[in-house]
């Protein structure tokens, strides 16, 4: 797909007041990081409300993607392996500010990745009206599910049926309120699809949907590991933030050994898997010892399977064994 085939201008408007407001507040963050490397996080542990009011200082600079951010990584502070984490996510958020600061010497789809990040989204009706059109045949390959601040998010990933295009459908809602539109996996859908504009687009809505029948049995996908790597560092290339990176894997074979899960292609190969028990030895059994295709979202250190094509089937994993013929 044509990333710069959409007719939006840039979300930051110059010299508007709500742009002074972010500026400062991410030459704030900048200081704020700075502060933390220079004071080590050996006593982080303990500085809960610190880091409570700065998230609320984003919050007050229209930053709610970043206030965001600092609760979540704040939650994670004593968990295994939390210095790594949190060193990994400064180095994120310095990139994001430091990428603000030469904003202009970007290009405008670039500026929407960084006010996504920052908590400015477009509305659905700018999207519709303005992005990328993409009319075509699409099978849900799989789904995933998160908990933020008491808001449930789903990602729903749309495979074509050529297997060269991929799209995100993401849903929000509070609490224990149901999301509305319902996407099955293992479903085909003849779709118009819109995308958000990013310098990587992978986000869309569905303007439009029947659902439909024929998608292909195990559709074509990465031959190889290193071509998944190959593509996702293209990927990041164009939008350093993205979290997840969806992707089919083809004629790959389950291991279990004492340290964990993995997958191996056919040039040897191998990723460490983001599953559990039950997943894992499911993935083994339908193997049986010979290759298959997983369908899963890919973060740059490990790959979480979602579904499975095997035998003539899709079947989805995360313990709900849903079979399609």
């Amino acid at each position: 797909m044509d990333a710069e085939n959409v007719f939006f201008t840039s979300p930051f408007e110059e010299n508007s007041e709500r742009l002074r407001v972010m500026s400062a507040g991410m030459a704030d963050l900048q200081q704020w990081l700075r502060l933390l490397i220079a004071q080590g996080f050996a006593g982080q542990l303990e500085a809960a409300e610190t880091w409570e009011h700065f998230a609320a200082r984003m919050v007050d600079a229209k930053l709610g993607g970043i206030a965001k951010r600092i609760r979540l990584l704040q939650a994670q502070l004593g968990e295994p392996d939390w210095p790594e984490k949190l060193l990994e996510e400064v180095a994120d958020l310095y990139l994001l500010s430091q990428a603000f600061q030469r904003r202009q010497q970007l290009g405008t789809l670039s500026h929407y990745d960084l006010a996504a990040v920052m908590g400015v989204h477009q509305r659905k009706e700018e999207v519709l009206n303005d992005g990328h059109h993409l009319q075509g045949h699409w099978l849900v390959a799989g789904q995933s599910f998160g908990l933020e601040e008491k808001i449930n998010i789903r990602r729903t990933w749309l495979l074509s049926d050529n297997g060269t295009n991929t799209a995100l459908l993401l849903d929000f809602v509070w609490g224990n309120n149901g999301f509305q539109e319902q996407w099955e996996p293992g479903s085909t859908w003849n779709a118009e699809l819109v995308f958000y504009p990013s310098a990587f687009p992978q986000r869309a809505l569905a303007k439009s949907r029947q659902a439909s029948e024929g998608m292909p049995a195990s559709p074509s996908g990465f031959l190889s590991i290193e071509v998944l790597l190959e593509r996702f560092a293209a990927a990041l290339a164009a939008n350093p933030w993205i979290e997840v990176f969806p992707a089919l894997l083809e004629g790959v074979t389950p291991h279990h050994i004492s340290s964990g899960w993995f997958l191996s292609d056919q040039q040897g190969k191998i990723i460490r898997l983001q599953t559990n028990e039950l997943n894992g030895w499911q993935l083994l059994s339908l193997s049986a010892g010979h290759s298959i295709g997983v369908f899963g979202e890919w973060n740059g250190i490990s790959f979480k399977p979602l579904s499975v094509f095997a035998s003539n089937r899709f079947v989805l994993l995360q313990g709900e064994g849903a079979i399609r013929n």
